[in-house]
């Protein structure tokens, strides 16, 4: 099957989109490496990637914003999320990597190649059909996957609810495990409750215990720090 009916295939199905200018969409997944082939474009995504870089950060920057934390944890929080693996991750499920042309002389998919194309298919959208339908896309990939606690951060929310919660009510806060599921993929998932006052505050869920007290400790800021 031809390439553009393919990814015609892929985006009209999964983002129920009506593209007119295809040309755009192919070159969002096209590396440069294509370009030696016979007969093919000479064109390549890096022009829409520099787009859909800005258009992702804003929309974080945006949505961050809205948070009542302070400039520091805010500015480490974009880093984290727009960083290579983060949009790696979140293009990898939505199956973007699957439409990728490279050239012969290509051996694989890497991932910064995975990255770069994120970048210029939100450019694409961005471009076709303006801000609201590329804050859309991001909010429902990257973001969701930010606020899903799927993505691997190194900010330390336990350490940051403690100072907030000592600082506010002079209390330590303390974890209990409230129960472990198996889930459809048969991994093991906590629940972890974290309270201080003698009273639960916030839950969080993890495939590890530290992952869902960090859960759970970050669903606390967001709801009582907020």
């Amino acid at each position: 099957m031809e390439f553009a009916t393919r990814l015609s295939d892929f985006l009209n199905s999964f983002f129920k989109f009506k593209i007119n200018r295809w040309d755009l969409f192919v070159t969002a997944f096209t590396h440069s490496s294509f370009k030696g082939n016979k007969n093919a474009s000479k064109v390549d995504y890096e022009r829409l990637e520099f787009l859909g870089d800005s258009v992702i950060g804003f929309v974080i920057t945006n949505e961050l914003f809205k948070f009542k934390e302070d400039l520091k944890t805010i500015s480490v929080l974009k880093k984290q999320i727009i960083r290579g693996s983060s949009l790696t991750y979140s293009a990898k499920k939505i199956n973007l990597h699957k439409y990728i042309r490279v050239g012969k002389c290509c051996n694989c998919i890497s991932d910064s190649m995975i990255e770069d194309v994120y970048e210029a298919f939100i450019g694409a959208v961005y471009y076709e059909f303006g801000i609201d339908k590329a804050k859309e896309i991001i909010l429902n990939t990257l973001w969701r996957d930010f606020l899903n606690n799927e993505l691997v951060f190194s900010i330390d929310h336990k350490t940051k609810l403690q100072e907030l919660v000592y600082k506010k009510h002079k209390l330590t806060t303390s974890y209990s495990l409230q129960n472990s599921i198996i889930n459809n993929r048969g991994h093991t998932v906590f629940k972890v409750a974290v309270a201080w006052g003698s009273e639960t505050k916030a839950t969080g869920n993890g495939t590890k215990l530290q992952e869902a007290e960090q859960d759970a400790a970050r669903n606390a800021i967001f709801k009582h720090f907020n």
